[in-house]
């Protein structure tokens, strides 16, 4: 298991909370007792405001060139034929 793998999973089914500019990932079921000591729920507005300011400006990483007419076909055909096949359920 990689480094990034181990971290993905340490960090699955948390909650980011913070409290001034601390910030952590904690558990759900330690939540409430969190929330009672002046923890929010939630990235800091510091937090939301640096990652703001790094994406200004730039191109999202998911915009692309759209596929032609000819490949939407394709993909409809192939789509449209597993679903009469029962390959694919709805």
């Amino acid at each position: 298991m990689t480094k990034e793998e181990k971290c993905s999973i340490s960090q699955k089914n948390r909650i980011v909370v913070h409290k001034g500019n601390k910030e952590k990932r904690v558990y759900s079921n330690e939540l409430d007792k969190y929330l009672i000591n002046g923890w929010e729920e939630g990235i800091s507005e510091k937090h939301r405001n640096s990652m703001s300011s790094v994406r200004r400006g730039t191109h999202s990483w998911n915009t692309g060139k759209s596929p032609s007419q000819e490949t939407k076909n394709k993909i409809s055909s192939t789509l449209l034929s597993k679903y009469s096949s029962g390959q694919i359920s709805v």
